[in-house]
């Protein structure tokens, strides 16, 4: 399902409805005479979503992931990066069903230095994107498909990777679900029409039984956000089921809830599937409010992390309802596209240390740096990251064992950013034969144009 937030738009710098554009008119005695009020966020709400929901991935280390309403595949293509490094001792992910969760991470086995907490990177071996909208789709599967040797930039890729498309409903049950360890929902509930809403819970939750389900939705008590106190006619759109009197923020939008109305649904869905919920909001504006109502009408956006309560896996229902069964058998979902990203055919097959110890000193040697190189600029050479199979610690295992090569760990960040550097003289010795060669070649005629010149000077004498 395509973004419908009007509030992503502004801030992306798209053409935007005027009410979330126009800035208060304040007149000489301090009062606001304009009704509509100036509203942006910064990162963009699209972005903080995106933010907030990979935080989650990170943290839980999901491998699996369905993309419920994936749209044209924003947060699908940005799962399709690959992770930067692997470390030995980790277990390989394949994404299946039945596959466990990946324990916590030590602070040294994440590669990190200890006392940092940064998050693992993901590794993702199984996406899957539904939509209604075959246009949609049809981008999402341009968006999230492998790219051809001379386009790649960044990283080898690590770690296979498959991500499947599927055009229908949430309402109808595919079994191909079963098991993915994370379900996402970004602004889609608040799209779906009360048929569709009341089989939401009962078909994620209750047939797919995932881990992990991340929902978003509009938060309407801040939609007072826009206007001023007690305007007749307040920015938005009126609710087009007419069944209320609420201005909603999108002419598609069945309803938009209250901050106690989603934390009543979230509590509810969660009570009868068996799952725990927190629920919060993200999406702070930029300017304050000149009515002072910005405790009150809270974030933009309302979210809700949904965590099963037993730690089994999934386990295939053994019949469904009556009318998800009729459901599935009318409208099946229909599979659009499979994408497989494969592995470098190096990944897990590291070169012997004292070859990549000989890669490592040829590339510092090639140009030199007064404090040496970064770890990081190390690993984004390709001919040293994949003769280290993609294992980011037979890297430093190679320069910590070198006599040639030093390794400065700095305290307090990761371990990408420690330094490496020749020993002893070899240091001094590289130092100031980069510096000559710098010497040397500012002081070299700027080249062909300049011999040309001599040229054409010579036939002129």
């Amino acid at each position: 399902m395509p973004s419908s937030d009007p509030l992503s738009k502004t801030v992306e710098g798209a053409s935007a409805p005027s009410l979330y554009s126009i800035a208060p008119v304040i007149s000489k005695d301090g009062n606001v005479e304009a009704s509509e009020t100036k509203v942006t966020f910064f990162p963009p709400l699209h972005a903080a979503r995106c933010a907030w929901i990979l935080s989650i991935l990170r943290r839980e280390r999901v491998t699996s992931v369905l993309d419920i309403g994936c749209g044209e595949g924003a947060l699908l293509r940005c799962l399709c990066n690959p992770a930067a490094f692997l470390l030995r001792g980790e277990p390989a992910v394949d994404g299946s069903a039945d596959a466990a969760p990946r324990p916590a991470l030590s602070p040294q086995a994440s590669g990190r230095a200890a006392g940092v907490g940064d998050p693992p990177d993901l590794h993702v071996a199984r996406l899957a994107g539904l939509d209604v909208s075959a246009p949609d789709l049809a981008a999402c599967a341009d968006a999230t498909a492998p790219r051809a040797a001379s386009c790649k930039l960044g990283l080898p890729r690590w770690e296979p990777l498959e991500v499947t498309l599927w055009h229908g409903s949430l309402a109808v049950y595919n079994a191909e679900f079963a098991g993915v360890e994370c379900i996402v929902s970004t602004e889609v509930i608040e799209h779906l029409p009360p048929a569709v809403l009341s089989s939401f819970a009962p078909t994620l939750l209750g047939l797919y039984r995932p881990r992990l389900l991340l929902l978003t939705t509009p938060n309407f008590t801040f939609n007072a956000r826009f206007s001023a106190p007690g305007t007749a006619d307040p920015a938005g759109h009126p609710d087009p089921t007419r069944r209320t009197a609420r201005v909603f923020r999108h002419h598609d939008h069945q309803f938009e809830w209250t901050v106690a109305e989603f934390a009543a649904w979230c509590r509810g869905a969660a009570d009868a599937w068996g799952y725990e919920v927190d629920v919060d909001g993200i999406g702070v504006p930029m300017e304050d409010d000149p009515w002072k109502r910005d405790g009150e009408l809270g974030k933009a956006t309302q979210v809700a992390l949904f965590r099963r309560k037993e730690p089994r896996p999934f386990q295939e229902p053994a019949t469904l309802t009556a009318e998800n069964a009729q459901r599935t058998e009318q409208g099946a979902h229909r599979l659009i596209t499979t994408h497989r990203h494969v592995a470098h055919p190096q990944t897990h097959s590291p070169q012997a240390i004292a070859n990549i110890q000989v890669l490592i000193s040829d590339y510092m040697e090639s140009y030199y740096f007064d404090d040496g190189y970064s770890v990081w600029d190390l690993w984004t050479a390709d001919v040293i990251s994949t003769a280290c199979g993609g294992y980011l610690d037979v890297l430093i295992e190679a320069i910590e064992i070198s006599s040639d090569l030093c390794l400065e760990r700095l305290t307090g960040v990761p371990m990408t950013e420690w330094r490496v550097r020749f020993g002893g003289n070899r240091h001094r010795e590289a130092v100031e034969a980069q510096r000559r060669k710098r010497t040397w070649e500012t002081e070299q005629p700027e080249g062909p144009l300049s011999a040309s010149s001599t040229q054409d000077d010579s036939k002129q004498g």
